[in-house]
């Protein structure tokens, strides 16, 4: 797993990641094709994710991917990223076409109606900040790498956590983009005030800015 990695960062670095890709794709691969009772020699082409996503990641997965189909004799086929999040459940489900597909990651927000391979409707998306960045900015400014009961966890895990046990009513947070008649989403405007937030109750209860903050479960639960 790379979340150790990743919480000492303090959420994810694209460098870091893609530096991880590198060292692990090999051994994941390979793992793959023992756990499915396959060769390499048995597969019929490499797909390889190309877009969108962290410049990083998708380098290092592309190489890879080139050199084993180079190596192997196989096609190359490129996919779309998020085309290939919203297709996945096919795997593992017997779910039928068209679906609604909704797709929150550390990187994207998208909503879309999935008609068939390579043909989709997109409903909406984020018109800023992707949710995981938005999580991983709030937890880091709450000290919660430093927090003795979530500090193992990447910034969204840790503010679920705490969320639980906070009082949601305790700090009232702007409603977001509840008026537009849309299906976008946006997460900078909250994330900045919850920012201000925690600047203004850091300074009320004299917080040094490294422990974690005595409001952060009431925090969590608002955001």
């Amino acid at each position: 797993s790379q979340l150790s990695v990743h919480q000492a960062t303090g959420g994810v670095v694209p460098e870091v990641a893609g530096k991880l890709h590198q060292e692990h794709l090999h051994r994941t691969t390979q793992l793959a094709l023992e756990r499915g009772g396959v060769t390499v020699e048995d597969v019929a082409a490499i797909a390889v994710t190309t877009g969108p996503g962290m410049a990083p990641c998708l380098k290092a997965g592309l190489l890879f991917a080139k050199d084993l189909a180079r190596r192997a004799n196989k096609p190359l086929v490129s996919v779309h990223h998020m085309e290939a999040h919203a297709l996945t459940p096919r795997l593992q489900h017997q779910l039928p076409f068209p679906y609604l597909v909704l797709l929150v990651s550390g990187g994207h927000c998208l909503l879309a109606v999935a008609h068939g391979p390579g043909k989709f409707s997109r409903l909406g998306s984020t018109a800023d900040d992707s949710p995981g960045e938005a999580f991983d900015k709030v937890a880091r400014w709450l000290g919660l790498a430093s927090h003795p009961e979530v500090g193992h966890l990447p910034g969204g895990a840790a503010i679920e956590q705490l969320a639980k046990r906070g009082d949601p009513g305790r700090f009232p947070l702007p409603d977001v983009m509840t008026k537009r008649m849309d299906c976008n989403f946006s997460f900078s405007g909250l994330k900045t005030v919850t920012r201000e937030l925690i600047r203004k109750v850091g300074i009320e209860t004299d917080w040094d800015g490294h422990t974690p903050l005595v409001e952060s479960d009431n925090i969590a639960a608002c955001f």
